[in-house]
């Protein structure tokens, strides 16, 4: 199993909601290859005060290890090797950052992980991960996701939210979770 945590968010977000974006094609793809998904989503507005600080690659590690440190145990035993492939950004000096945070974090997880770095181009399974992390997303907010329900929803494990949730902007739409038997809610609160 290989969990992936998107660091490009908005990519499959920008590519559904284009008229002759490749959404449609990939949601069905996703839906009929069944990929597991296992998501951490932390709301920055709720974040310690010294991780704001700290800036935006502290989040970002902090984001990391505690996806990993949970999904990690869930997914493999002591000594399983575990394949974590992440998703190449920024500059040169912002690339090696991010590289060595996670690197970093991988080191403290008790499992035997290779690190990964790829294009998000050059993976299928970065592109997933962004198209289920964006369907996720909008559903965490109440907002709307044509493909949520039958494209993500049925292999979504878990939802990590573990600095809480916004308040769902469109209360017709209940909080994943609900009425979701199979789904796992890691959050501290649930």
């Amino acid at each position: 199993v290989v969990d992936y945590l998107s660091s490009q968010p908005n990519r499959a977000g920008y590519q559904v909601s284009t008229k002759q974006g490749s959404g449609p094609e990939m949601f069905a793809e996703i839906k009929r290859q069944g990929p597991r998904f296992d998501t951490t989503f932390l709301y920055k507005a709720n974040a310690y005060q010294t991780i704001k600080d700290a800036g935006p690659m502290r989040l970002y590690k902090m984001a990391w290890y505690l996806h990993l440190k949970e999904i990690a145990a869930r997914v493999a035993a002591p000594g399983d090797e575990l394949f974590v492939v992440v998703a190449e950004f920024g500059t040169k000096g912002i690339r090696r950052a991010a590289y060595e945070a996670v690197e970093e974090v991988c080191q403290q997880i008790d499992r035997n992980i290779t690190l990964c770095v790829w294009t998000a181009q050059s993976s299928w399974g970065l592109q997933v991960a962004d198209y289920g992390l964006w369907a996720t997303q909008r559903i965490l907010e109440g907002k709307t996701c044509t493909w949520y329900e039958p494209c993500i929803k049925p292999t979504l494990r878990s939802v990590f939210t573990p600095w809480g949730r916004p308040e769902p902007l469109n209360p017709a739409i209940p909080p994943i979770g609900v009425g979701s038997p199979p789904l796992e809610d890691l959050s501290p609160d649930s």
